[in-house]
């Protein structure tokens, strides 16, 4: 998955919507999977601490530039188990942003976000809805969005696969919310009890 800093205009908005609908769910030790340049870094409230993973050793390398305080690790999550450098610590709050959609096989990763939650920690979620799925793809051909990054589109995702795959990883959902017209989803899960 191709991750950059600079991007074409819609993508911009989309980006902003989606920090936008996520920041009041975001505090503690924040885990940003599929970070990319680490720019969520620089919308968090004080006191926050911030570690991301990407697979991309460039947008990496300028997030280490531009957000010193944050810990940064290149991992690809299709293919290798998150490092002991993460799963050695627990999150307050998880992010996957625009992310899971890039996976063949989401609900795997999911598995191992749960794994590093505080006990009252958060994974927080967004992807685009079916619908939204299919806008991207149009909005590609005049240049708007990535082209590269709608066809490495792999799963297409609704509130009830989000739920399920939420349900199979011991998580339980308590915030679900379509935005962007309806092309965009978040999705908010915190660790199930009993």
């Amino acid at each position: 998955m191709t991750r950059r800093i600079n991007a074409p205009l819609l993508a911009l908005i989309a980006r902003r919507q989606r920090y936008q609908h996520i920041l009041p769910f975001l505090h503690g030790h924040v885990l940003d999977v599929g970070c990319g340049g680490g720019l969520l870094a620089g919308y968090l409230p004080a006191g926050t601490t911030y570690s991301g993973i990407d697979t991309n050793p460039q947008v990496l390398a300028w997030a280490r530039k531009h957000h010193p305080p944050g810990q940064f690790y290149q991992l690809d999550l299709e293919q290798q188990a998150l490092p002991p450098a993460i799963t050695q610590q627990r999150f307050d709050t998880v992010v996957a942003i625009a992310l899971l959609e890039h996976l063949a096989q989401p609900q795997h990763l999911v598995v191992q976000l749960r794994q590093v939650l505080a006990p009252a920690g958060r994974l927080v979620v967004t992807t685009p809805t079916p619908i939204g799925h299919r806008v991207h793809a149009l909005l590609t051909r005049p240049g708007w969005f990535y082209r590269d990054a709608a066809e490495e589109h792999q799963s297409v995702l609704d509130a009830r696969s989000l739920q399920t795959m939420a349900c199979a990883a011991g998580l339980r959902m308590i915030h679900y919310r379509r935005f962007a017209l309806g092309c965009n989803q978040c999705m908010v899960v915190v660790p199930a009890t009993g």
